[in-house]
């Protein structure tokens, strides 16, 4: 089974467009919003893979 992680800040205009897309497609996903206290240690895992902006992604299983 397909499971899509969006890593996401608040107010993340991006972010809204990618999970748009997403339910377009008809692909179920979960959101992590890298803002929360407890999301804090993702950062340092999410940072070399999209070192620019938020949204960024993971793709597991498929």
């Amino acid at each position: 089974m397909l499971t899509v992680t969006v890593y996401s800040t608040p107010n993340c205009m991006q972010c809204k467009a990618t999970y748009r897309q997403l339910e377009k497609l008809g692909v179920g996903y979960t959101v992590v919003d890298l803002a929360a206290p407890e999301n804090a240690e993702l950062l340092t895992w999410i940072r070399p893979r999209t070192p620019t902006s938020v949204p960024g992604g993971k793709v597991t299983g498929g």
